[in-house]
């Protein structure tokens, strides 16, 4: 339920032109055409579940990881250009405002959603929310890569979610990390 509801809060509304990919081996690593990183089947405490690959660099990749303890816990990396055709690096003026779009768009569909109440920001780009009766945290992260965008929303319980959303961050940090290394090598 939470992984939909993390869908239905960021999404976007896209012509359905093209096909689209889904790979559902969780137990398989997947390597992102746009950027080349190899995502494992793992990150932190969370298993990949899906990976939706859509048509245009727009659209990009998603994929998302479940936990195998907590039902309620997920997290969505989507994987997207700015640009029909990128053509270079992200500006930092560009990524800001992208960033406050996003920031913008997930806290109006979380006070907009029915079912969902008191919508707190949290400093740091998290939200704390209301929904069946249980308190959520919902993190969100834009981290540019190159010509592409990695924007991670992580949607959990608010018991426990510091210590969950640091373990995933920090190792997807480290997997950026190892790619940024290997493609400087490759150069």
């Amino acid at each position: 339920m939470i992984l939909l509801l993390s869908c239905l809060l960021l999404s976007v509304s896209f012509p359905a032109a093209g096909r689209t990919t889904v790979q559902q081996k969780a137990d398989v690593s997947y390597r992102d055409s746009l950027t080349g990183i190899l995502f494992p089947a793992r990150i932190g405490g969370f298993r990949k579940s899906v990976v939706r690959v859509y048509p245009h660099k727009i659209l990009g990749t998603r994929i998302t990881y479940s936990s195998p303890v907590v039902a309620t816990c997920g997290a969505d990396l989507y994987i997207y250009a700015l640009e029909e055709v990128p053509l270079q690096e992200i500006s930092p003026e560009a990524l800001d405002l992208h960033s406050r779009t996003v920031q913008k768009t997930l806290e109006k569909n979380l006070k907009d959603r029915p079912g969902i109440s008191h919508v707190k920001v949290l400093p740091g780009g998290g939200y704390r929310f209301r929904m069946d009766g249980k308190e959520f945290y919902s993190g969100l992260r834009i981290i540019p890569y190159g010509k592409f965008v990695i924007r991670v929303h992580l949607t959990q319980p608010a018991a426990g979610y510091e210590k969950n959303s640091e373990l995933f961050f920090k190792a997807l940090q480290k997997l950026l990390t190892i790619n940024d290394k290997v493609s400087d090598n490759g150069k």
